[in-house]
């Protein structure tokens, strides 16, 4: 099997302002690195399965690997979008306008999710919801809680581990830091790139019933289908996010025209 090799950090450790070091490198090398050696060894042991194993034991070993697959590369992406300054672009900015009503009002819905995960784990992921083609805000208790078809476009870490060490339990001076470090452009190109992709169909190939969202539209030439092509133009509606509601975490997958592909900096797993 085979090896898989941790992500380096994509900043300077030592100039994020709000964020040490000593924290930043902890994060990568213990939790980061943790889940990609759990994940690795979780996989060693999946492939020693026989037909004669104790059903419980597959069970559990698959979920496990769900979650430290889900840590790795939300890891990844938390780590990608940091290393920046400023707010929103011009372009990003009118998506999340039209999208929560305006840029304050995500940053608010934003910190708030953040909150609601204070003094225990989770994460909180803004998303690109591929079935229904709009911005989605999501937060979570657990690594293996996902939502099918969703790209994540902007993840922050709200583990203690993420902030512990440079501020106790005053998670919410972290959740400043964080924002003050965001790199709003690798955002921005994360949405660019999830809007980009085609939906997945929720049909059989070959479906006389086109009417549902992504079906692939199947044109036929002397009675015989050809080859389907998938997608369909997106609308983007607003989104009225119900604040504080708990909600589910983000697959970090993203759907293309010949299969699902791993929404990460790195090749998937």
């Amino acid at each position: 099997m085979a090896s898989i090799d941790p992500v380096p950090l994509p900043f300077d450790p030592a100039r994020l302002p709000g964020l040490s070091e000593r924290l930043l490198r902890s994060h990568w090398d213990n939790n980061y690195g943790g889940a990609v050696r759990s994940l690795a060894k979780t996989r060693e042991q999946i492939a020693a399965l026989t037909k004669d194993s104790p059903p419980m034991l597959a069970a559990g070993l698959l979920e496990r690997e769900l979650t430290f697959r889900n840590s790795v590369v939300l890891h990844e992406l938390y780590f990608a979008n940091l290393g920046g300054s400023g707010g929103p672009a011009d372009t990003l900015a009118r998506d999340l306008a039209h999208a929560f009503g305006s840029p304050d009002r995500f940053e608010q819905l934003f910190r708030l999710a953040c909150s609601g995960l204070y003094g225990g784990s989770g994460w909180v992921v803004l998303a690109w919801d591929h079935r229904s083609s709009d911005l989605r805000l999501y937060a979570s208790g657990q690594h293996r809680e996902t939502v099918s078809l969703g790209t994540p476009i902007l993840v922050c870490d709200m583990y203690e581990h993420s902030y512990a060490l440079d501020y106790g339990a005053a998670a919410g001076k972290y959740v400043d830091a964080f924002w003050q470090n965001v790199d709003w452009a690798t955002v921005e190109h994360r949405l660019a790139g999830a809007r980009a992709r085609p939906e997945t169909p929720f049909a059989r190939v070959g479906s006389d019933d086109q009417s549902a969202r992504g079906r692939p539209r199947v044109s036929t030439t002397n009675g015989n289908a050809s080859s389907p092509t998938i997608g369909t133009t997106a609308t983007h509606p607003r989104i009225d996010n119900e604040a504080g509601s708990a909600s589910v975490l983000i697959d970090a997958t993203a759907p293309t025209a010949n299969g699902p592909a791993a929404a990460t900096m790195r090749p998937a797993l």
